[in-house]
């Protein structure tokens, strides 16, 4: 995770080779064109040999295994969450054939357990949402929790209009309430 430029926003950059000899980690990615300069804030994730204190982790997508440093020794019996999706409900319809999901309503409902998905895609946007809402209008969330979110509650992208979130309470949140 690298704070590029002028440090005001930051998100992941993948490792696409480290030359030990020069000291120097070639970067990959479609957020590699970011200005990193000498001096950038960075922090690593998921490195095995750094889990050295408690609540940290290390997620392997390839092994499925999580290891997880925790902070006291019944963690177990108070609920352990391994979040996997990003989204809980995704809305999408088209500008090309212009469909648009309308007049839809969440009422009373509680959202809760998501991952945090940083922007791959940019640096400036995050591609996570509990409710994605793309190109719909006429979308009402009312009164609805959402707590334990690794991002952002709700996202209304690519045109949606006349949708609303009100009187929903936001707790314990990786993100924002809506963007």
């Amino acid at each position: 995770m690298i704070f590029p430029a002028w440090g005001w926003v930051g998100g992941p950059l993948l490792v696409g080779g480290v030359d030990w000899d020069e000291c120097v980690l070639t970067l990959t990615g479609q957020n590699v064109q970011q200005n990193v300069e000498r001096g950038n804030r960075y922090y690593l994730r998921n490195v095995r040999e750094a889990l050295d204190q408690p609540g940290e982790f290390l997620a392997d997508d390839q092994t499925g295994e999580l290891v997880y440093t925790p902070h006291s020794a019944d963690f177990e019996q108070q609920g352990v969450v391994a979040p996997r999706l990003d989204r809980l409900i995704e809305i999408r319809g088209s500008a090309e054939d212009d469909s648009w999901p309308e007049h839809i309503r969440f009422q009373g409902l509680s959202f809760r357990d998501t991952t945090y998905s940083p922007g791959i895609k940019s640096l400036y946007q995050d591609e996570d949402a509990a409710v994605w809402i793309d190109h719909a209008r006429d979308v009402a969330i009312e009164g609805c929790t959402f707590s334990q979110l690794g991002g952002n509650a709700v996202k209304l992208a690519q045109n949606s209009t006349r949708c609303k979130v009100l009187g929903c309470k936001m707790t314990d949140m990786g993100g924002g309430g809506s963007s």
